[in-house]
């Protein structure tokens, strides 16, 4: 679809490279959110296995595992790092696990809503035929440029 139309004028049409930035954009994002839905995740699997997270000593041991992240496996090797063994979690740490889980959870887990729209945006308007049907898309999902 695209193809042709820089064939015809020579370059891209301004909405099709307002589309690619957005785009970019979007995946941006969705790599910011990935990080750090895996920091919380690493962060949320040293708690659980009862690294002190407070201890400067523990926060060296974070930095350079490189083992599986099973409670278990990062347990052991705390004890084997720090000399000492490991403690169960804090109960004031409790709520800082469960918003680390949530977030976790919302970043791999079953689609949002939004996500199904864009999904289903970016679906569409990969099926569109010509600059009409694109129209038509961007319209429907109420897509909004900003002004040149």
């Amino acid at each position: 679809m695209s193809d042709d139309l820089q064939a015809e004028s020579g370059q891209e049409p301004g909405w099709a490279k307002e589309l690619r930035k957005q785009n970019k954009e979007l995946e941006r994002a969705h790599a910011e959110q990935a990080a750090k839905a895996e920091a919380a995740e690493r962060k949320l699997a040293f708690a659980e296995a009862g690294v002190p997270l407070s201890d400067p000593k523990a926060k060296y041991f974070v930095k350079g595992y490189e083992g599986e992240y099973a409670a278990d496996a990062i347990k052991a090797e705390w004890v084997q790092f720090s000399g000492t063994s490991a403690q169960e979690p804090a109960p004031d740490h409790s709520d800082a696990i469960a918003a680390a889980q949530r977030m976790v959870d919302a970043s791999t887990g079953a689609p949002s809503d939004d996500a199904n729209k864009r999904q289903r945006y970016e679906d569409e308007l990969a099926a569109a035929r010509d600059e009409r049907e694109v129209l038509e898309v961007i319209r429907k999902y109420s897509v909004q440029f900003p002004s040149s």
